[in-house]
């Protein structure tokens, strides 16, 4: 399923869909920062909403979950 569909039904906003695609990708917290001209901080913020929405205790876990759930299945 795409991305943008099934983010929306987890109620994930424009930029939380952006750092979960870049996490999904290896992408680090450093790196999307850069990416999305953020501060690093914003990025960790976006990260913890993110798992809280899935129910993710970690990343990599939100990353499995992510998939699992298809919203990564666009990628």
């Amino acid at each position: 399923m795409e991305l943008h569909n099934q983010a929306n039904q987890f109620l994930l906003t424009e930029r939380e869909k952006e750092v979960l695609t870049l996490l999904a990708k290896g992408y680090s917290a450093s790196l999307i920062a850069k990416e999305l001209n953020i501060s690093v901080t914003t990025v960790v913020s976006h990260r913890e909403h993110i798992k809280e929405k899935i129910g993710a205790k970690n990343t990599p876990e939100l990353i499995n979950l992510a998939w699992e759930k298809g919203i990564l299945g666009s990628i």
